[in-house]
């Protein structure tokens, strides 16, 4: 049963807009010439200022390039000069002695925490309403906007959903991003649509934004001490715990959804044995990636090398696994403040730390790496980018502006997708794991663009109807 919402701290103004990074080119000398699309969450995604959810994640190869001449290899290169010292010493941490006790993971025992802030009506109706509609009756934590509007607290009052208000630093950060000793800039485009950018993604500056209870921390880092927080609060999970004793996951907010119960999924796929989840994105993606390479080599001088790109927008675990996984991170988080190479101005960084601990395996070997579309989170950004890329030529060549929501839809809404690219089930319009169950979250939806929002929309208006169905 779910208790009430508690309502406590607050969230500040909104996070500044990007568009999605397209189209960058990763010069040959990281990549093996691969290149890559890195996406900056918009005003309600990304956590890089006030507002959104918790980012670092990528997306698809797309022509583009480098700022600067030289590549990706000089941006590293800047940022180590004249800072290249010893290896950085970190004290180890003990072998975890957590094991599987054998439960399982009951839903309504069980917790989904989440950055939510700026969200409005629409974001939360998406996640918190498909997430209820799947049955999941158990906790659902999230740091919203200090000034949300009346009809957001309303709708999470009548979800059942504890939220914490979340006040940005009165004070300003603690730190700005300092390595390197001269701005790096990215240069990217809209797949040849309007004028291409620049963005600094590496200086001293004011790109950063910081909570009031965390001001040394920008609030990508900072959003695992919250988890940390409410889960160690018996006013979020009950007297004892209990109420989050079970299965617990953190995820980003804006980008993501729900088509069956997440914790149910993973007993069902025998993953609650494990107590600590993290996911594969595309076998395409690998760590030689800059969103992982230019902040592990700057603060680190390493490399975690051709791995899978593992997504820090969404983990999940035990009670006792996720506890160690924050601690773990906020760890290294406090390590990094201390040393002027690892303060990143870039907002994806959390990515970066994620895979340079597990990779180095400072989450011991009660880690699991669930290979891509396989497990309870389905992180679908590359394929989305690419098919929406694909879907822009086309409206192009067409002479429209943009996709439309129905692009491809000829017969029934629920065919979004042509079955060619095997990603929905034609019936239901569900996004799917390799077996052809549902995936139960879908994370970074909207790299498909326009092409989902028709299905998406009538999913709200219908109730989201399929996704308390009974899969396997």
């Amino acid at each position: 049963m779910v208790a009430p919402r508690r309502l406590r701290r607050g969230w500040g103004p909104s996070f500044s807009s990007y568009k999605l990074l397209r189209r960058l080119v990763i010069t040959p000398f990281l990549i093996s010439g691969i290149s890559i699309l890195w996406s900056i969450f918009a005003s309600d995604g990304g956590i890089r200022g006030w507002g959104g959810t918790t980012n670092g994640d990528t997306s698809p190869p797309t022509p583009g390039d480098v700022a600067g001449g030289g590549g990706m290899e000089d941006v590293v290169d800047r940022a180590l000069e004249g800072n290249v010292k010893d290896d950085v010493v970190v004290p180890p941490i003990p072998s975890s002695s957590i094991v599987h006790d054998g439960r399982t993971w009951k839903s309504e025992k069980s917790a989904v925490l989440s950055m939510a802030s700026s969200s409005g009506l629409d974001d939360h109706a998406r996640f918190v309403g498909s997430l209820r509609a799947t049955g999941y009756d158990g906790r659902i934590i999230l740091g919203i906007s200090h000034d949300s509007s009346d009809d957001v607290i309303e709708y999470l009052d009548s979800k059942n959903v504890t939220y914490h208000r979340v006040y940005k630093s009165e004070t300003g950060c603690a730190h700005n991003g300092t390595a390197g000793a001269e701005p790096m800039y990215m240069t990217y485009d809209d797949n040849g649509i309007g004028t291409p950018r620049r963005i600094i993604i590496n200086a001293d500056g004011t790109g950063w934004n910081c909570p009031r209870e965390y001001p040394e921390y920008k609030l990508t880092w900072a959003r695992f001490f919250y988890y940390r927080d409410w889960l160690m609060s018996e006013e979020d999970c009950g007297v004892g715990m209990v109420e989050c004793a079970d299965g617990i996951m953190v995820t980003d907010y804006r980008d993501a959804y729900f088509q069956a119960d997440p914790f149910q999924t993973a007993v069902r796929m025998g993953l609650h044995r494990h107590p600590i989840l993290v996911f594969e994105e595309h076998p395409n993606m690998v760590n030689t990636h800059w969103l992982t390479d230019l902040p592990v080599m700057s603060c680190k001088k390493h490399k975690v090398g051709p791995t899978p790109v593992l997504c820090s927008g969404g983990t999940m675990g035990s009670r006792e696994g996720m506890l160690e996984y924050l601690n773990v991170m906020i760890e290294e988080f406090k390590h990094w403040m201390t040393q002027p190479d690892c303060r990143m101005q870039g907002y994806g960084d959390d990515q970066a730390v994620h895979n340079y601990l597990y990779y180095a395996g400072r989450f011991g070997d009660i880690a699991k790496a669930i290979p891509h579309r396989t497990g309870p989170i389905h992180v679908v950004g590359y394929e989305a980018s690419n098919i929406n890329e694909e879907a822009m030529k086309k409206a192009k060549g067409r002479g429209l502006s943009d996709v439309p929501k129905d692009f491809y839809v000829k017969y029934a809404w629920q065919r979004w997708l042509p079955e060619e690219y095997g990603l929905i089930n034609p019936d239901t319009g569900m996004v799917v794991n390799l077996d052809g169950l549902p995936s139960a979250q879908v994370h970074q939806y909207d790299r498909f663009g326009n092409l989902i929002d028709g299905w998406l929309g009538k999913m709200k208006e219908q109730g989201w109807p399929n996704n308390n169905a009974t899969f396997g």
